[in-house]
């Protein structure tokens, strides 16, 4: 991995210096080759020794010459180079100082969270602006150095054509870097399949969750969702659901995943969440993760930009049209790198802090409903989660067939999944043997914006080793399993069931939508 990022870095500096390094070689050969023409034009007119009285580099300085002679048709393209000469030096310098900074603001913000919210959006901000910026100083160079080195007696209409064409490439660089800023800063959202449970008719929960909310010491969620979306979560940014979009604290619990876990396992789970109330995890994560998530949306856009206008430009028979969108796939690959790089340098950060705010949720957990209880309901989530997808693709296909066949019988797909949150769990139960945690400890599984720690540290954490709970943790029917705590919960989830089924048949892609900037228990 540190390989990887050597290598990146790496890139980066390369992707900054090539331009101006090839521009300065080209200027410094530009300056000589002027310097030869004035020396020869020098030879016919004064004696030799009195030449180094006249170089270029005395008399395009000499105000009282330029005044006596008129030497702008010389001296202005030769200042005109050396400036760009110096400008080919300080443009990599700049980056390079830049990115030197968006280290030590990386390093900085392992250490706070405060100082993360506080650097990362104005640092994010001004690194798409510091690539438009040397996106155009690189154009300066380029255009410059064709029109003061003239590589084969360039003419001017070949210049123009050059030059505009160095400049579209640069302008839509440009372009394509900033574009992202307007859109990467949303508020935070969540989508579920899920509904909002009122008080007045789901008062067993919710007398449920506050208590637990006062032992734990923390503020009560102004919104239960129970839903089909396989993860436990709480927010303060807006979910959308069944029932339109909820705002406030929230907290979303999942029955397919109640229905594996106690009561007691279920109370450390509400309580790991209710953790993430007390430590302001979720202000923060309403803060920051939309930013994080627009940061990664934003280098993903350029990269597809950049893609597109090198497969689409390649077909088109005309020349120049290739040499351009040659050229704007290459200028955006400063943007592309150096985004790629500021996310990298704050990963650490996000993936620090983020590690801690599940090792203290857990304690939090274990402190009100026991560590073994928070462990067990960790080691089912994480080992079954993922069967959930199964469910769902068998589902997908027996509702696009008609029918589902099993062991030789035809089943309707419909009432087969009129509950699917009972087949998930069902299917859990049967099919998870005692190899179901093997090699369990050390698994985590990718998230785009939000990293957990492996479950081997969350157990060591809370002091508890996976060898001491397997029994436990593979107890998948319990004889009273924590979705009882919901009222008139089948109805309920026959209702989920049949949201499920009608958005499979549509194939929404937000059916199984799991929030990115959510503080949840799970490894998602």
């Amino acid at each position: 991995m540190r390989g990887i990022q050597l290598l990146n870095k790496l890139k980066l500096v390369g992707i900054f210096l090539v331009i101006p390094a090839i521009c300065f070689f080209a200027l410094v050969s530009a300056l000589s080759d002027q310097d030869r023409l004035w020396t020869q034009g020098l030879q016919k007119q004064i004696p030799a020794e009195r030449i180094p009285e006249f170089a270029l580099s005395v008399v395009c300085y000499n105000t009282a010459l330029r005044q006596k002679f008129d030497l702008t048709p010389v001296c202005s393209p030769y200042t005109n180079t050396q400036r760009l000469r110096v400008l080919a030096l300080l443009t990599p310098a700049g980056a390079i100082l830049f990115a030197g900074l968006v280290m030590l603001a990386g390093l900085l913000s392992k250490a706070n969270r405060h100082v993360l919210l506080r650097v990362f959006r104005p640092g994010l901000v001004l690194c798409n602006l510091v690539v438009a910026v040397l996106l155009i100083l690189q154009a300066v160079l380029l255009s410059g150095t064709v029109l003061y080195k003239g590589y084969d007696g360039v003419k001017s209409e070949d210049f123009a054509f050059y030059a505009v064409l160095i400049w579209l490439a640069s302008l839509a660089g440009v372009f394509f870097t900033i574009k992202p800023l307007f859109g990467a800063v949303r508020r935070a959202e969540a989508t579920v399949v899920g509904h909002s449970l009122k008080v007045s008719e789901y008062p067993t929960l919710w007398q449920f969750v506050r208590r637990i909310a006062v032992q734990t010491g923390s503020d009560s969620p102004q919104n239960l969702i129970v839903g089909l979306t396989p993860a436990f979560f709480v927010t303060e940014g807006d979910v959308h659901c069944m029932d339109g979009t909820i705002t406030g604290r929230t907290m979303y619990l999942s029955v397919p995943l109640c229905h594996l876990l106690t009561v007691e396992e279920l109370s450390a789970v509400i309580a790991h969440e209710l953790g993430h109330f007390r430590g302001a995890d979720t202000v923060f994560s309403l803060r920051f993760y939309p930013i994080y998530r627009g940061a990664i949306d934003s280098l993903q856009g350029v990269s597809k930009v950049a893609n597109k206008i090198t497969k689409y430009g390649g077909v088109v028979p005309h020349a120049g049209v290739r040499i351009l969108a040659w050229l704007g796939s290459l200028t955006l690959l400063p943007s592309i790198y150096m985004l790629a790089f500021f996310l990298e340098c704050f990963a650490g950060a996000e993936n620090r802090i983020s590690r801690e705010r599940e090792i203290a949720a857990d304690a939090v957990a274990a402190e009100t409903a026991g560590a073994a209880n928070i462990a067990t309901a960790l080691v089912k989530i994480v080992a079954f989660t993922g069967v959930w997808d199964h469910i769902i693709s068998a589902m997908r296909d027996g509702l696009m067939a008609g029918y589902l066949d099993i062991d030789g019988q035809r089943y309707d797909a419909q009432q087969f999944f009129a509950n699917v949150s009972e087949v998930y769990a069902a299917t859990v139960a049967q099919f998870a043997g005692s190899n179901a945690l093997d090699g369990l400890d050390a698994k985590t599984i990718p998230h785009p914006t939000d990293s957990h720690p492996p479950l081997s540290i969350r157990l060591a954490a809370l002091g508890v080793a996976l060898c001491d709970i397997r029994s436990d943790a593979l107890k998948l029917s319990p004889k009273q399993s924590s979705n009882e705590m919901i009222d008139n919960w089948q109805n309920l989830e026959g209702q989920l069931s049949m949201v499920e089924q009608a958005l499979l048949v549509q194939k929404a892609p937000c059916a199984n939508a799991i929030p990115a900037d959510s503080a949840s228990v799970s490894t998602q």
